[in-house]
């Protein structure tokens, strides 16, 4: 999403996403359109990429033929969740955050 945000008094344009104030299993706050390594006993690896839709920070499975259902990100909280690339740049969406008051 582009938002007009005013960093250092000067109003920038910038596509940015949401932090979800959700870390992985390493610490790193999880972001809109990251991707992620799921790791569970019952079902294996997935790899994932982190949706925010109506509200709500979703995982989906990149695998088109799984029959994965997107579900929330805070469903993941107890399980090895790791990131493993990023579709945007953590220190722009950073400003964001804080130009929006988060």
């Amino acid at each position: 999403m582009k938002h007009n945000v005013k960093i250092n008094g000067v109003i920038k344009e910038i596509d940015c996403k949401l932090g979800s104030d959700i870390v992985d299993k390493t610490g790193r706050e999880i972001f809109e359109g990251d991707y992620l390594r799921w790791r569970n006993h019952m079902f294996g690896e997935m790899i994932l990429q982190v949706k925010f839709y109506d509200g709500c920070f979703l995982v989906e499975d990149l695998d088109e033929d799984s029959d994965f259902q997107p579900q929330p990100l805070w469903e993941y909280l107890d399980d090895d969740v790791e990131i493993l690339g990023e579709e945007y740049n953590h220190e722009t969406d950073k400003q964001c955050d804080n130009a929006f008051g988060r």
